[in-house]
């Protein structure tokens, strides 16, 4: 497995929900109104269900953290080629 470090561009993605004023304007980020979302998610959830695929440690002081596959990893570099986050 290899640590990973959360980025920032996802932190701003979510973040961006927060401050829709309409739901039309979540429609790239809520798996209820797009069915590529709601698939993609899908994929996530199976990484994060399978204790071969994801590790979390907790260092103390307040900290964490995250280790994910090879595996894991590929696909999360896929999607982002793609325009998932």
């Amino acid at each position: 497995m290899t640590a990973v470090s959360i980025s920032d561009r996802f932190i701003n993605c979510t973040a961006v929900c927060f401050f829709c004023e309409d739901d039309s304007q979540t429609v790239d980020y809520d798996p209820y109104q797009n069915s590529e979302i709601a698939a993609y998610y899908a994929e996530i959830a199976a990484y994060a269900g399978d204790k071969d695929s994801v590790e979390i440690k907790f260092l103390g002081d307040d900290q964490v953290c995250l280790f994910v596959s090879e595996e894991y990893l590929a696909f999360a570099e896929e999607k982002r080629n793609h325009g998932f986050y």
